[in-house]
């Protein structure tokens, strides 16, 4: 049992291998084409686009994983179809199961892979072709929550903080200007409100020490859907969480990943599926239908997602709503089609 399995792996192997960089080769042609358009509008040379095509790459590579996993699945059932070696390995008294437990084994390990290096590579690499993000930190109506301490902002630019109000259970501040300056907040033109006497005092400046670091309670706003790998998504998260702030676009961005990547497991299960059909003898027919379904559960992975975007669903929904549907479809057309294998 485990010469077949490892033989059928084998051949997963070969035929991921294959998808990879046959997939890999097109994604960089696009790419270098795309680079060379915008090159000659901006005036860089050609190695301009040759250098930002093999940058941008990795995280296009990133997004179709799945879908190579899915071709090489397939392809790795036809090739026992149509050499007929499946017949021999049933009528050795095994079951489909002997192929479906080292795709499963495979396709978690590139889930896994996915999720613990690629993403952070991909991410990486991604971000040399982005322009300089500045002001990153230029906030507008910056507003938190975090233990006893309220504080708002008008406006944020680097690392000063405009129109100022702060509360905690002993005092209020307003301030027109608040500094972060080695290691020390600074309130400018401070008054301040004594909660238990109600005195009111004025500043010039007034040393604030109950206030975190400035990266402890200040955000950077959100950039792009490609500027966060999976680390520093939950690390960002779970920032906002504590300062009880809105994390939805990043909640959002998170479950789509793990949806995606959790593709490579569900994409081995349909190919088992379909291996178990007479499309799997056709490998025109296979490929085609394998290009259909992955268009498909692309397609509901980011319509979910941009309905969560906006607020209209909770984004956990991104993961679980186009399984559910899967899992649905799934059950109605098996159960009207006759399985002739396994």
């Amino acid at each position: 049992m485990k010469i077949i399995s490892k033989y059928f792996l084998k051949k997963f192997i070969l035929y991921f291998i294959a998808s990879f960089l046959t997939i890999s080769f097109f994604i960089f042609l696009i790419n270098f084409f795309e680079n060379i358009n915008n090159a000659s509008k901006k005036g860089y040379d050609l190695f301009f686009a040759l250098k930002n095509s093999f940058n941008e790459t990795p995280y296009f590579i990133l997004l179709v994983i799945p879908i190579i996993t899915f071709f090489a699945s397939i392809l790795s059932f036809n090739y026992f179809v149509t050499t007929n070696e499946y017949k021999a390995i049933y009528a050795g008294g095994y079951s489909g199961s002997i192929f479906l437990r080292p795709l499963f084994i495979a396709s978690f390990l590139i889930f896994v892979f996915l999720i613990t290096i690629f993403d952070s590579f991909a991410i990486k690499m991604h971000k040399k072709t982005q322009e300089a993000k500045e002001n990153v930190f230029l906030i507008q109506d910056y507003y938190v929550h975090f233990g006893d301490v309220y504080l708002g902002a008008k406006k944020i630019e680097n690392k000063n903080l405009f129109d100022v109000y702060i509360e905690n259970n002993e005092k209020i501040i307003i301030s027109k200007k608040l500094c972060y300056q080695d290691n020390l907040w600074i309130a400018l033109n401070a008054k301040i409100i004594d909660k238990n006497s109600l005195s009111v005092s004025f500043y010039n400046d007034y040393k604030i020490g109950f206030l975190p670091s400035f990266e402890k309670i200040i955000v950077e706003k959100f950039i792009s859907d490609d500027y966060y790998d999976m680390f520093f998504l939950i690390k960002r998260i779970k920032k906002l969480l504590e300062l009880k702030m809105d994390s939805q676009r990043e909640l959002s961005l998170f479950y789509f990943k793990i949806s995606l990547m959790f593709l490579n497991l569900i994409f081995v299960f349909i190919s088992y599926l379909i291996s178990q059909t007479e499309i799997i003898k056709q490998r025109a027919s296979a490929i085609s239908f394998t290009m259909v379904i992955s268009f498909i559960m692309w397609f509901v992975i980011v319509i979910v997602k941009r309905t969560s975007d906006i607020g209209i669903i909770n984004p956990s929904m991104i993961f679980f709503i186009p399984y559910l549907i899967f899992v649905g479809v799934i059950i109605y057309f098996f159960r009207q089609m006759e399985i002739k294998y396994g």
